[in-house]
């Protein structure tokens, strides 16, 4: 089904096919959209629920017998009962009921099918043609590594670009792989944080980025955040020059060894594969002599970098000086994609 036979159908049954169409485009931008989320009330023994996505009943009806949307809850409502029984017989104070309440609670999703997800980009395609113009006086406004960034962080394991709405300061994230990393870091660095949360709101303002609310899957309200694929990110690059920030991301990768390092043996054997090119050595090796004058770690063992023995290159001596002085590392380094 093409997007012209879409909305054909949905006017057949007395639907207005671009509220339908932007329904499923939003549900695209979002990955998952938060439809509703429910909660108890031990006061009353009732369940309230909050609509956070506003779509009518009937549209939605259609569109999930039409296999275009999807629609599941996770979470659970089984706790209510009991614990209202429990706090009306005085088996639990008001304070534990509370507690176990929060434990309990359903949130209903909406994401797209295969064919939703055909249509869903039709639409962003026509939309993004429509706004051509606009769009490049848009993102001229920001450094062109800053978007080659973006562009770098599409990978199979990230595909949405996904930024609070304010920022948190947080340790460096901890991930196996390295595109993950990089996602994270939009939102635990400030600097960065900043200029791509402006970007997102441009974005929301053309309809090609969507804002919304994050729960746990009980139901518990976590924080809001932008949202878009990365579908967007590339069809909004390609329509100006950008650039490919290497020296950025190969200084960032360094970090990124140097610190799962210390948690997994593996990227030791990788940081040695690092150390073993004359062209990264150097620098490395300045970066472990200033880890060394900070007291964050041992100096940096040269002695086995062309064997196999597997002698720890460094030893952390001071784990919080490490983490700091990692974190100053990246903050400097990602400065660059954002000064334009």
């Amino acid at each position: 089904m093409n997007i012209d036979q879409f909305r054909e159908l949905i006017s057949h049954y007395g639907l207005n096919p671009e509220e339908a169409l932007k329904v499923i485009k939003d549900i695209y931008l979002a990955g998952e959209l938060p439809r509703e989320v429910c909660q108890g009330d031990i006061y009353s023994d009732k369940i309230f629920c909050n609509e956070l996505y506003k779509v009518p009943r009937e549209l939605l009806e259609v569109l999930k017998s039409l296999r275009v949307v999807n629609e599941h809850a996770i979470g659970t409502y089984g706790a209510y009962g009991r614990v209202w029984s429990d706090f009306k017989a005085k088996r639990i104070s008001l304070e534990e009921a509370d507690k176990l309440i929060k434990l309990s609670g359903r949130v209903w999703i909406l994401t797209l099918t295969d064919i939703g997800k055909r249509i869903a980009i039709q639409y962003l395609d026509n939309l993004l043609e429509n706004s051509r113009d606009l769009i490049i006086n848009i993102i001229n406004e920001y450094n062109s590594k800053l978007l080659g960034f973006l562009r770098y962080l599409s990978s199979d394991k990230v595909q949405y670009v996904k930024v609070n709405e304010y920022f948190e300061e947080k340790p460096l994230p901890i991930e196996s792989d390295f595109h993950q990393w990089l996602a994270k870091l939009i939102n635990i660095n400030g600097v960065l944080h900043t200029e791509i949360v402006r970007l997102m709101e441009d974005l929301t303002s053309l309809g090609l980025a969507i804002k919304t609310s994050t729960y746990t899957s009980r139901g518990i309200y976590v924080h809001q955040e932008y949202r878009t694929p990365f579908y967007v990110i590339k069809k909004i690059t390609a329509l100006i020059k950008t650039e490919y920030p290497g020296e950025t991301i190969n200084n960032l990768y360094k970090v990124y060894i140097v610190q799962m390092a210390v948690i997994d043996h593996n990227y030791m054997y990788k940081l040695k594969q690092l150390l073993r090119n004359s062209s990264f050595r150097a620098e490395l090796q300045a970066f472990f002599d200033i880890l060394y004058s900070k007291g964050a770690t041992t100096r940096l063992n040269t002695l086995n970098i062309n064997t196999d023995v597997t002698t720890p290159l460094f030893i952390v001596v001071d784990k919080s000086k490490f983490e700091e002085q990692l974190i100053n590392t990246v903050e400097q380094i990602l400065r660059s994609l954002v000064v334009k």
